[in-house]
This record gives C-alpha cells, structure tokens and sequence, in this order.
C-alpha cells in the first residue's frame, strides 16, 4: 500500500471513527500479512476498550470512461 492509499484510507476511517468521540486511528507498518493494516480504538465511558481492526486489500476499480 503506498502513502496515498493510506492517507485515503486514514481519512475514510477518521469520518466514521471521529476523534471527537475519542476514537484513535493508528497505522500498523510492517511486512507481515498477520498483522492488521490499520487499528482504531478507544476507551468507552466504562472504561472498556473499544477496536475495529482494519485489513486493507487493494481493488482496480473501471469507472465508464475506461469503458
């Protein structure tokens, strides 16, 4: 995944997760295919940890004017 890819994908997951209601958008480097590309966590009103684990796979999209 290349830094554009990432950025998108950190920004898509920044409107959903927002910062304002505490959630954490964290990128996971590394080459290795167990690890998650991207964790998203925080700590809910009791204390309890909230994570969505994110794996990202790249997709080719044709859109009509490649048509």
């Amino acid at each position: 995944m290349n830094e554009v890819e990432s950025k998108r994908i950190i920004g898509k997951l920044q409107r959903k997760y927002p910062k304002k209601e505490g959630w954490a958008v964290q990128q996971r480097e590394g080459k290795d295919k167990k690890k998650p590309d991207f964790l998203v966590e925080r700590r809910n009103s009791e204390n309890k940890l909230e994570r969505v684990v994110v794996d990202a796979k790249p997709m080719k999209r044709i859109s009509e004017k490649d048509v």
